[in-house]
């Protein structure tokens, strides 16, 4: 189990959710199209790559949900950042031999960004393509 999931954690984290849900509700939209609107807004800004959201779907009705363009003010945006940057998320994000396996960084992990793994010295191209 992830320990962010836990029955001990699984409460405190779930107040972040509450926080963001709030300002959806404000802003007439779901969690999932606020969530959505903040990932496309961090695109290209502070010297991030370019981000295209794919949001997974399980039915049509959530498909168009998630369609929904959702944009978001400087001040909703603002707010948000002010909740991300006081909470603090209870649990690690692996547990058991999953954490292990992250920390140590073994090779059967595969990181597109880490160019020594991923580059291929005589050509230039990684297994990702260009690095």
């Amino acid at each position: 189990m992830m320990p962010r999931f836990s029955k001990e954690n699984f409460g405190k984290n779930l107040e972040l959710v509450k926080d963001l849900q709030k300002i959806a509700k404000s802003k007439g939209c779901s969690p999932a199209q606020l969530a959505i609107g903040w990932v496309s807004d961090l695109s290209l800004k502070d010297g991030n790559p370019e981000i295209i959201p794919i949001p997974g779907a399980t039915t049509e009705a959530r498909v168009l949900e998630n369609s929904k363009v959702v944009t978001l003010s400087s001040s909703e945006l603002a707010e948000i950042d002010a909740i991300l940057k006081s909470f603090t998320v209870a649990g690690d994000r692996y547990g058991g031999p999953q954490k292990v396996r992250f920390q140590l960084k073994l090779p059967f992990v595969i990181d597109p960004l880490d160019h020594d793994l991923c580059a291929d010295s005589r050509t230039s191209t990684g297994i990702f393509g260009r690095t």
